[in-house]
């Protein structure tokens, strides 16, 4: 079965999309200068996003539905383990989480991400 998101990257107007080969084009428009992120989503309040901070810095992000169930990954990963949790996430692939270490954002977490 074929999963529908949409991908936003950085700086340009989200799109809808349906495969891995979707993710695989936008991650690759963030090697653009100033591009650092992206956020595929399902829903308004069901999403995972990837920040890159270097080029094998990336920050992951999921959220299910409620600021109470909102994730980071405790390490910055790889571009291809970012891609790989984002495609998890968007597969819903079983044990997806698993190939990382997360922890649950606090509500003051995510009020200070809004200052940045």
């Amino acid at each position: 079965m074929t999963k529908t998101y949409q991908v936003e990257v950085d700086g340009l107007a989200p799109v809808s999309a349906t495969g891995k080969p979707d993710l695989v084009r936008a991650m690759k428009q963030l090697e653009v200068p100033g591009r650092d992120f992206l956020v595929v989503s399902r829903a308004d309040e069901d999403y995972a996003q990837a920040y890159q901070h270097s080029p094998d810095g990336w920050q992951v992000e999921y959220r299910e539905g409620s600021a109470d169930r909102h994730y980071q990954t405790l390490e910055h990963q790889s571009r291809e383990q970012a891609e790989r949790l984002l495609w998890g996430w968007i597969s819903d692939t079983p044990e997806w989480q698993g190939e990382a270490d997360w922890r649950r954002l606090t509500p003051e977490d995510l009020a200070g991400s809004d200052e940045e």
